[in-house]
């Protein structure tokens, strides 16, 4: 592990109150139906960017002078997807899935947010944040760990949000209380947040609005 002093900061997009509402109506369910699982006590998010850090100022600096160049993006909600077997935590994570047009405009968001603070990460610490489940990662993922910071990008990020990381051995039951439906809803993504992780759990450490008077293309 890393003795440097660096703090693990991430990057969210925040769903509009209803959308909100949806996501944790479907924890709810999850946890009623197969107890407490990874991610359930998470609030509503959509994760764009993770690394390490050794000045959480100079992130959030960054941050505030980029904000203003982001519109609040539609989304557009089209129903479930599972990763199996999920690379970071081995279980099959439940998410709300994006339709193609959503997935693009958020991948261009994503960029604009690696182009103005990936260059403030630590990189060692970062990939060490990485380090055990490297090998669950593609060749391609680790190079954006060490290109970029963070495994997920561009085409290769999968944007969502997400309901839980289910243990297997309780997969059936949650996916037979949850996949017979299909989510279908639209609504924009109004804010963005900077999280600190103290441990497994978020903690929100700015949070900024985002412009409504332009869609991203």
């Amino acid at each position: 592990m890393t003795t440097r002093s660096s703090t693990p900061l991430f990057l969210s997009l925040d769903p509009e109150p209803g959308i909100a509402s949806l996501v944790k109506r479907y924890k709810r369910r999850v946890r009623h139906a197969v107890g407490e699982q990874l991610y359930l006590n998470d609030p509503p998010h959509l994760t764009c960017y993770l690394a390490h850090f050794s000045d959480s100022r100079a992130v959030i600096a960054a941050t505030s002078r980029f904000i203003a160049d982001l519109a609040a993006p539609e989304i557009n909600i089209s129903g479930w997807h599972v990763f199996e077997g999920d690379q970071l935590t081995g279980n099959n994570t439940l998410v709300l899935d994006f339709d193609e047009l959503t997935r693009h405009r958020l991948r261009q968001m994503q960029s604009q947010i690696i182009d103005a603070i990936a260059p403030l990460r630590d990189r060692t610490a970062t990939r060490e944040h990485f380090a055990p489940r490297w090998g669950a990662l593609s060749v391609e993922q680790r190079c954006n760990v060490d290109d970029r910071g963070f495994p997920f990008c561009g085409v290769g990020w999968h944007p969502h949000f997400t309901i839980a990381s289910i243990r297997p051995c309780d997969w059936q039951r949650a996916s037979a209380e949850l996949l017979a439906e299909t989510p279908q809803v639209s609504g924009c993504c109004r804010g963005l947040t900077v999280f600190r992780l103290k441990g497994a759990e978020p903690v929100a450490v700015a949070a900024y609005t985002l412009r409504c008077d332009e869609v991203t293309a």
